[in-house]
């Protein structure tokens, strides 16, 4: 079979799933930060600070990050298709059920509850592309598939302010009316994923059977190059890799919901046009700036220097917003700081299917996610504290910068440069060996 069909296997896949779970992922992003646009008025109705806020917020991280491996290892169990619809049914539910809480306590437990549902998604999806794409092209559908978040982080703004507005209708609040609106079609969509995903390529009517040999055998080969490394899921998660690519995934997202939280807030009257659009933009600029740096990670076969480099960025965002004084220059830097969060997440997510097959694929990438998405709750809560303690955000910008500094160090130290042969993190199977990838600071990390 010729390179041009498997090229067109790829494409049919591409444009069957990804924009579908882009969809997917965009809802699930409102879902878990519509309480951030709530927040102005929802604060006041269930007297809350910005510590309990940060609390409120974050806590969906705690039980996200707790259910997180064993959900992705259900998932190998029952299949993309049944687990993920589950997922997006349940947290659907509970999200507009986020519109009954009365208090502090009652949205706690509520944001508590929806970690544990939602808990398996991301990950469960970075598994569904691995059965799918083989690694040349992973890097842009991840990419693709990641749009979501910054695009939801815009969208959020746009979508929340007509519900917001609804104010008074049939007795609820308009924040009431945001969860309603919001959590309905993440129920709606999991039962369309029911019946729309496929599992495998032989599964798939829409592929010729060339096309189903082509991406099998393509597939098949990278899964026996990775079964070299790490093969059970124990051995995963205590491989010095695996471990970095937490970290350095921690300390990206303590930055993302840190800000991402707070931003309606940061930028004074959330519901004006011009804020509207102040914090779109910034979410819409990090999108389009991560599909070019996947892309050109891809082809350059380098990940390290395209992570140092977004990490770089987003510390130059922070330290201008701890000086920000007006709206241009506060989305300048929010921009920018974007770029950076945004353009870690495909060039970190194509690592983890080079070295790790089976359930230890389904485990470990669950476990870098889950570790990481404890930032999550760090994030809204440091940034939550500081701003009680000091009265203004900019101290928080400054422990933020700090944080992505430390991630910045911390992936030149442990991801290796494309120059090294025999630490290459390679961007397709073939003439490069996953067993020849080793970290700079692996004899520092448990193996």
């Amino acid at each position: 079979m010729d390179t041009d069909q498997g090229r067109r296997a790829v494409a049919k896949a591409a444009r069957r799933f990804v924009p579908f779970l882009t969809l997917c992922y965009i809802v699930a992003s409102l879902d878990r930060v519509n309480i951030s646009f709530a927040a102005p008025t929802m604060s006041k109705d269930l007297a809350l600070n910005a510590t309990l806020y940060g609390w409120a917020a974050g806590i969906f991280f705690l039980t996200y990050t707790v259910c997180e491996v064993p959900s992705n290892l259900m998932l190998v169990r029952f299949g993309a298709r049944r687990w993920i619809a589950r997922i997006m049914i349940t947290w659907g539910i509970l999200s507009a059920l986020t519109a009954l809480a009365s208090g502090p306590t009652s949205l706690i437990v509520l944001r508590f509850l929806l970690g544990a549902a939602e808990a398996g998604f991301f990950p469960g999806i970075i598994v569904f592309m691995a059965h799918w794409f083989p690694n040349e092209y992973r890097g842009r559908m991840t990419a693709a598939f990641l749009l979501a978040v910054p695009l939801s982080n815009g969208l959020g703004a746009i979508v929340s302010a007509p519900f917001l507005a609804m104010d008074g209708f049939l007795g609820l609040h308009g924040w009431q009316w945001l969860f309603i609106a919001e959590g309905i079609p993440a129920a709606v969509l999991g039962v369309i994923v029911f019946f729309f995903l496929v599992d495998s390529p032989e599964k798939a009517s829409w592929l010729s059977a060339d096309e189903k040999q082509w991406l099998r055998a393509k597939l098949d080969a990278e899964v026996k190059q990775a079964a070299h490394g790490r093969k059970t899921f124990l051995q995963a998660v205590t491989d010095g890799r695996v471990l970095g690519l937490s970290a350095i995934w921690l300390l990206r997202t303590i930055c993302l919901y840190g800000v991402t939280f707070f931003l309606p807030q940061m930028i004074e009257q959330s519901q004006s046009l011009a804020s509207v659009v102040a914090i779109a933009i910034p979410s819409t600029v990090g999108a389009l700036v991560m599909l070019l740096w996947a892309r050109s990670s891809d082809r350059m076969r380098e990940r390290r220097w395209h992570l140092v480099v977004a990490f770089l960025a987003i510390i130059v965002g922070f330290l201008g917003m701890a000086h920000n004084d007006s709206l241009p220059s506060a989305v300048f830097f929010l921009s920018l700081a974007a770029i950076g969060y945004s353009a870690v997440a495909p060039c970190l997510w194509a690592i983890p299917p080079t070295f790790l097959s089976g359930s230890a694929a389904a485990g470990g990438v669950a476990f870098i996610n889950a570790i990481g998405y404890c930032g999550g709750l760090l994030g809204p809560v440091i940034v939550g504290w500081t701003k009680d303690q000091s009265g203004s955000f900019q101290s928080g910008f400054y422990a933020l910068a700090a944080v992505a500094l430390i991630g910045m160090i911390l992936t030149y130290l442990t991801v290796p440069g494309r120059g090294r042969q025999t630490s290459a993190i390679p961007s397709s199977l073939g003439k490069e060996q996953v067993t020849g990838w080793r970290w700079r600071v692996r004899s520092k990390l448990p193996t």
